[in-house]
Parts: C-alpha cells; sequence; structure tokens
C-alpha cells in the first residue's frame, strides 16, 4: 500500500510498494467476515505431501506436534510430487494434480471430514470440477454421500 511518503510513479510503485502478508491475511479476514464469510486458519504442514486418498495429514501432523524431530517417510505419506503440478499415490499407483492434492487435503483438515468415498470417483482427480465456495462443496459432498 502507498502511505504517501513514497514519490515513485504510478507504474513504478505496481511493482516496488509491498504489502506485508500478515497485514493482507487480517484484510481478507476483515473483508471476509464483513461479508458473512467463515474463515479458517489451518496448519498447512504436509498438505501438498500426503495423498488425499489414502495418506491421513490429520494423522501425521499430530505425529510432527508430539515429537518436533519427527520426518514421516514416505510410505506414511503414501505418496510423493512426481514432477512440477503433479502427485503420485504410491499405494494406488495413479497420478493427479498435486494442487487439487494440497486442496482436498486443506478440506480434509478445515472440516475433519473423511473422504474414504474419494476412491470410487479416483476418475474425478484427474478431471476435477470448480467449487467457488465451501457452500458449493458442501452441496457437492452431500451429494456424493448419497450415492454411496
Amino acid at each position: 500500500m502507498n502511505n504517501g511518503e513514497c514519490k515513485l510513479r504510478k507504474q513504478t510503485k505496481q511493482n516496488f510498494i509491498q504489502i506485508p502478508f500478515i497485514q493482507l491475511i487480517h484484510y481478507i479476514e476483515e473483508k471476509a467476515i464483513k461479508n458473512g464469510i467463515e474463515v479458517i486458519f489451518i496448519d498447512e504442514a504436509y498438505t501438498s505431501k500426503t495423498s488425499c486418498v489414502n495418506g491421513d495429514v490429520l494423522e501425521v501432523q499430530t505425529k510432527k506436534s508430539k515429537n518436533n524431530s519427527y520426518k514421516p517417510l514416505a510410505n506414511e505419506l503414501k505418496g510423493v510430487r512426481a514432477k512440477r503440478g503433479l502427485f503420485k499415490d504410491i499405494v494406488l499407483n495413479k497420478i493427479w494434480n498435486a494442487d487439487l492434492n494440497g486442496a482436498v487435503n486443506h478440506i480434509k483438515i478445515a472440516f475433519n471430514s473423511c473422504f474414504k468415498w474419494l476412491e470410487k470417483f479416483l476418475f474425478k482427480l484427474c478431471n476435477p470440477i470448480k467449487l467457488k465456495s465451501a457452500n458449493d462443496f458442501l452441496l457437492f459432498n452431500s451429494r456424493c454421500s448419497q450415492v454411496l
């Protein structure tokens, strides 16, 4: 943000003026609450390293919090980053988008949900749909639960 003390041109300011990260988070939280959106802060540790289908990210995080020197093995995480943008599940020997894998693990932590049903929808991991809100997710989750 420009505090008025910076004597740079507008185009230069766009490149050099930075917003402190914590201030940005507080600003987003403030706007979300003002618009009736619930903000949930989660621990992101191991969310992109743990398989969203076979791994239990909450279990890995719990072990890490109890023992600070704990380093999970690949077989505990049940997967590895195959290459940029791809995650490989070593149990199923399947590859899917790494960002999607991390996002599902974030949802697992935030909503404390079980995703065992996801094994039946592995084809969806390769062809994801966009959910724009927590309400969209809850509706989708209830529809999938009814199918099972």
